[in-house]
């Protein structure tokens, strides 16, 4: 769910738990990736949602990879793309945390929305809508609960980075 800007760090929005049996459609998958500033403990987690018990698939949201400008590759916002895919592709061998919304979610509507949200267009911002922000409106989390997740993980990495006294990198 995220990079640099947003390292969503594996917390359970409020209103949802963690899931231990098997998962269900509606849930919440956090797949830690790889560090953004080249320490083993650090990382981030990118979100996706398991769509379909039947195909076992996840819905999630990318930023695309198909400019071939270098700047691209750099840059924080740009198209984005809505895909599924196989849980054990969107998990492979990496931690994964499950968190499923403890009111539950309408069938139906859900389907109706993934179905939705794959013929949608959306513009990747690594701030302002990453695949966090494409997760949690897909489970109808309202924007102020969004706002106070995200919060959240700021204030985690600010707490992190002070625990550890890392120094601003010189300009």
């Amino acid at each position: 769910m995220a990079s640099m800007g947003l390292m969503a760090l594996g917390f359970a929005p409020d209103g949802f738990s963690t899931v231990t049996d098997d998962p269900k459609q509606g849930d919440l998958f956090m797949v830690k990736c790889g560090s953004s500033s080249g320490r083993s403990g650090t990382g981030y987690y990118h979100a996706g949602v398991y769509c379909s018990e039947e195909d076992e698939e996840i819905i999630h949201f990318t930023k695309s990879s198909s400019q071939s400008s270098s700047s691209w590759s750099n840059s924080s916002s740009g198209p984005g793309i809505i895909s599924k895919v196989h849980v054990k592709n969107f998990c492979g061998k990496t931690k994964v945390l499950i968190y499923r919304k403890n009111e539950g979610i309408p069938e139906k509507t859900f389907r109706d929305k993934v179905r939705n949200a794959m013929q949608k267009k959306k513009e990747y911002d690594i701030l302002d809508y990453n695949c966090i922000h494409f997760a949690l409106e897909l489970l109808d989390v309202d924007t102020q609960g969004i706002n106070d997740y995200i919060k959240k993980i700021f204030e985690s990495i600010n707490n992190t980075c002070k625990s550890q006294e890392m120094q601003p990198l010189p300009v």
